[in-house]
Formats: structure tokens, C-alpha cells, sequence
């Protein structure tokens, strides 16, 4: 994944040096109305739809966006005392409070490890692995 996402970035420098190549030539051959012309072409034809692409493919790896997917593992919580299935979890050294999907469902005992489905505000929305043999894939 690093590998293709480098290759994408330089692929795309090189369209971005074309681009003001094109840009500047057009500005310097027709003036202030060819270089406005150049720039509007060049967000219409390359800019807009390489940003598009950029999203869709890309995965963020921070932020509340890169949460969902990731394994926790719970702190506190687990069974009646936690109450309504919330809890606290662990996520790279930091405490995070957490509930699960489900109101009826409880929070799994500590040490176990979690998978993140959604942020709610401050709150983790964690929910246990589909297979108990499941150590955490981190």
C-alpha cells in the first residue's frame, strides 16, 4: 500500500509541474486572459477529479476517521457492574471511554481486546470479535 501511494504522489507531481508549465507558458503567450484560461482548465480537467480519486483511495491514518477498524482493549467494564455495556478502553496508551452497540450487550471482561465501529462525540463505540479466538490483530 505505502509502495502504490508513492507512486501516486509522484505520479502526481509530475502532472502538477506539467500543469504550471502549461499555466505560466499560456500566461506568458497570451497574457492575464490565457493565463485565466489555463487555470481554469487545469482545475477542471486535472485538479478536481485527481482530488476525487485522492479520497476515494486513500485511507486516513489520523484522526477520528482513522478510528473505525481498530482494536482496543478493555480497561474497565465488563459484566453488570458496568452498566448499559459502557467501560473504558485502551487504544495506543491512551484511556478512552466506551460503550457498546447495543445497550443489552456488556462490555467484554478486561484484557479483552475490542474492535472499534464508530466515534460518538468522545465516546468509543466498541463491539467484541466475531471470533472469541481473536487476540486483538493489531
Amino acid at each position: 500500500m505505502v509502495v502504490r501511494q508513492r507512486r501516486v504522489v509522484l505520479g502526481l507531481s509530475g502532472i502538477l509541474v506539467l500543469e504550471v508549465g502549461a499555466v505560466a507558458g499560456a500566461g506568458a503567450a497570451w497574457g492575464m486572459p490565457g493565463l485565466v484560461s489555463a487555470l481554469i482548465a487545469a482545475l477542471a480537467l486535472w485538479d478536481l477529479p485527481v482530488s476525487v480519486l485522492l479520497d476515494r483511495y486513500f485511507v486516513p491514518t489520523h484522526g477520528v476517521e482513522a478510528l473505525p477498524g481498530r482494536w482496543a482493549v478493555v480497561v474497565e467494564g465488563g459484566g453488570e457492574a458496568s452498566g448499559q455495556g459502557r467501560g473504558k478502553v485502551q487504544l495506543d496508551g491512551a484511556l478512552w471511554s466506551a460503550r457498546t452497540a447495543s445497550v443489552d450487550a456488556p462490555l467484554p471482561p478486561a484484557g479483552s481486546p475490542v474492535r472499534i465501529r464508530a466515534v460518538d462525540g468522545l465516546v468509543l463505540v466498541v463491539e467484541p470479535p466475531a471470533d472469541p479466538a481473536v487476540s486483538g490483530g493489531r
